[in-house]
């Protein structure tokens, strides 16, 4: 971190969907990137939330796609 001019770290945020398949593995990327120096908050949003940051864009975050998840669009 000290090398990629973040000495003291950093904070961010990652946003999953609630009750996704993969729920687990983003509170343990949570738990990973602290032991590096990354403060990364965890949310959880439900579906609707979760959708509008992939269509309307998010910044500063993490967002989560699972493989598995799909749009139709009409």
């Amino acid at each position: 971190m000290k090398e990629a001019g973040y000495p003291n770290g950093f904070k961010t945020k990652m946003i999953a969907q609630v009750g996704g398949i993969d729920s687990e593995a983003w509170v343990a990327m949570q738990r990973y990137l602290k032991e590096v120096g990354i403060d990364a908050e965890l949310d959880m949003a439900e579906w609707s939330r979760w959708d509008a940051t992939i269509f309307e864009g998010w910044k500063n975050a993490i967002n989560q796609v699972s493989l598995g998840a799909f749009r139709l669009i009409p």
